[in-house]
């Protein structure tokens, strides 16, 4: 080695490792807009069936009221 020459030293900057192909992560945004629909339709069906409950029972009190002055005027 000649001791006029000066040893060139290259800086290498570090990679990321690359992304695991085997991971799909396209359809992230889809997967949040499914669970958004679920929890929508879920509140839909809780109240649509609450307010046939509110029915039934309705319903339920005013029968048991008229029977019930069916049997006691009789």
């Amino acid at each position: 080695m000649n001791p006029l020459e000066i040893p060139l030293l290259i800086a290498q900057t570090q990679t990321s490792p690359p992304a695991d192909p085997l991971i799909n992560n396209t359809g992230q945004d889809l997967i949040y807009i499914g669970v958004g629909g679920i929890a929508i339709m879920l509140v839909l069906i809780v109240g649509l069936l609450s307010r046939r409950v509110v029915k039934a029972i309705l319903l339920a009190l005013v029968l048991s009221v008229v029977l019930i002055i069916l049997l006691t005027v009789t």
